[in-house]
């Protein structure tokens, strides 16, 4: 059974939230049945918090996915395979902690780690990153498989990563991959900027969608923007053509003068000033929306 809810920085903005209890009790609030986070938030926990915390969402209904990478000291495009081997098995660590929070995803970077930074020539062998690319993610993926971890591999557009840009390179990365564990998060603000089609898109990568990031066009909360140009009626009833029953995460990116808003290019505020209640009610609208579209409008 599919579920909706937020990206635990929606209401502050920053990398690290101060309080994620606080964060949760919101996300509550709002109605939300899961969350993404980033790992590192809960990094200063004590077992007895990261219990709690666990046995709070357990309570609430909310189940976790958590952003989280290996090893800084190797790379999954490293030429070695030594080397690659070593950032693999980094994740064994990662995926034991997010077990331990009874969170079944995991939003990995198994293809590159250089987020908003080029290759590191003007001329590369793509098909060599792809090759080498597949061979980190299939042994991440054998790792996870012992955890009982879906790690997924978010696409992202050219301004944001230079490999695995659209479902084309998805499609290819999958195949290469050949783990049935492997999966993708499809952000529609990604897709909407590099997919020639809709209907493409999930012809190509359909069936690998781990989750889903939801988000206006200009990264507003989903449902919120009058007359939208994302044909989410489109979207969701593609879903269903894939008997999708995943995540439905919404990352909306609105506040500037934050981390988030800094990294994402936001140089104005887009939630009208929305204080930490109108930020619940917006992730309420949101989880509303994106329910009644999948659930009822687009059914079948």
């Amino acid at each position: 059974m599919a579920k909706y809810g937020p990206i635990y920085c929606n209401w502050s903005g920053y990398q690290k939230v101060a309080d994620p209890f606080r964060v949760l009790d919101l996300a509550h609030q709002a109605g939300a049945s899961c969350m993404e986070w980033h790992l590192d938030n809960l990094d200063h926990f004590s077992d007895d918090e990261l219990a709690e915390f666990r046995r709070r969402s357990e309570e609430y209904g909310i189940e976790h996915t958590f952003a989280a990478s290996g090893s800084r000291e190797y790379s999954p495009q490293d030429p070695d395979p030594v080397r690659r081997r070593k950032y693999a098995e980094s994740f064994a660590d990662v995926f034991k902690r997010i077990q331990l929070l009874g969170a079944h995803y995991s939003n990995s970077e198994l293809a590159t780690q250089d987020w908003r930074t080029p290759p590191a020539q003007m001329y590369f062998d793509r098909d060599r990153a792809f090759e080498l690319a597949a061979d980190s993610a299939k042994q991440i993926c054998r790792i996870a498989r012992d955890f009982d971890i879906t790690p997924c591999c978010e696409v992202s557009n050219r301004y944001e990563r230079w490999l695995l840009n659209d479902s084309y390179d998805a499609k290819k990365l999958a195949e290469m991959v050949d783990e049935l564990n492997f999966k993708y998060v499809l952000d529609v603000f990604h897709a909407n900027i590099e997919e020639e089609s809709w209907i493409g898109c999930f012809e190509r990568m359909g069936k690998y969608i781990g989750y889903m990031h939801l988000g206006e066009s200009n990264r507003k909360y989903p449902g919120t923007v009058k007359d939208s140009k994302m044909d989410w009626r489109t979207i969701f009833t593609l879903l269903h053509k894939y008997n999708f029953d995943g995540l439905f995460i919404f990352e909306a990116f609105v506040k500037d003068q934050c981390e988030w808003g800094y990294w994402c290019n936001v140089w104005k505020d887009y939630s009208d000033g929305a204080d930490e209640a109108a930020t619940t009610e917006l992730n309420r609208r949101a989880i509303e929306f994106a329910r009644h579209m999948y659930e009822v409008e687009t059914a079948q």
